[in-house]
């Protein structure tokens, strides 16, 4: 259950002491607000009057819901932001971010295995669509690229999402110090929330993430995405017999 009073909100959890947890941290109320999908304090305060006085809420919370959550969480802060997510394919890292942006403004380029020119070309026209700019010339490097959404950003926030980010880097061994120099001297005092996204965990946990790596001690999130566990997955399941719901899982 979620109650809200003025600035704070309270969580009944459903437990044996049916104890109350209150809430003051904000970024812990965007958090709470992200996985409901809330835009109001109201909504909260509408939700735990239906669901004291109604029978047990049909609401319940995923895995992938709390992973939606934090990134909300993340969102709701005031600064730049990097966050690295990786999994192994269908795992749902696409779909995540997709609901992700999809109420926020966004630019989601998703790398292909082509070369290096060909993938600035094709991330300048999608950034030259998303701000309506035309006759222009594809950026003659990725430093131009972040550096002109960054002076356009300077007064909003955009989530610019980078998925196969190992395809990128794989053509340009240089992208890896360019994105860290960008860090360190431009991006970390403005307003983007850069996602990084791959599914070559080898990669993204040793070139990405690892202590060796440009960008480490860059990012300010990330996930390790990984498949639903029995239980959540089985709620999708409710028409099959117990043996088939192991069976298909």
């Amino acid at each position: 259950y979620i109650y809200s009073n003025y600035s704070s909100i309270c969580v009944k959890k459903r437990s044996n002491k049916n104890t109350y947890i209150r809430v003051k941290d904000d970024l812990k109320i965007q958090k709470i607000k992200g996985i409901y999908n809330m835009q109001d304090i109201a909504e909260c305060e509408q939700l735990f009057e239906d669901t004291i006085m109604g029978d047990y809420p049909k609401y319940y919370l995923t895995e992938k819901e709390k992973e939606l959550a934090d990134l909300n969480g993340m969102y709701a802060q005031r600064s730049f932001q990097m966050f690295v997510l990786y999994g192994r394919r269908r795992v749902g890292k696409t779909t995540l971010l997709n609901e992700f942006c999809k109420d926020k403004e966004s630019i989601f380029y998703s790398a292909e295995q082509s070369n290096d020119k060909l993938n600035l070309e094709k991330f300048s026209s999608l950034v030259f669509q998303f701000y309506q700019e035309s006759n222009l010339e594809p950026f003659s490097t990725w430093t131009n690229a972040l550096s002109y959404i960054n002076e356009r950003q300077q007064e909003k926030k955009l989530v610019l999402v980078i998925d196969e980010f190992p395809y990128l880097v794989r053509k340009n061994r240089a992208l890896l110090s360019e994105l860290q120099h960008l860090i360190d001297h431009k991006l970390k005092n403005g307003n983007l929330f850069i996602v990084l996204c791959g599914s070559y965990m080898g990669f993204m946990e040793k070139e990405v993430l690892g202590s060796k790596s440009p960008l480490f001690g860059r990012r300010t999130g990330q996930l390790h995405m990984k498949p639903f566990a029995y239980k959540t997955a089985v709620e999708f399941l409710d028409k099959f017999s117990d043996e088939d719901k192991l069976e298909l899982y």
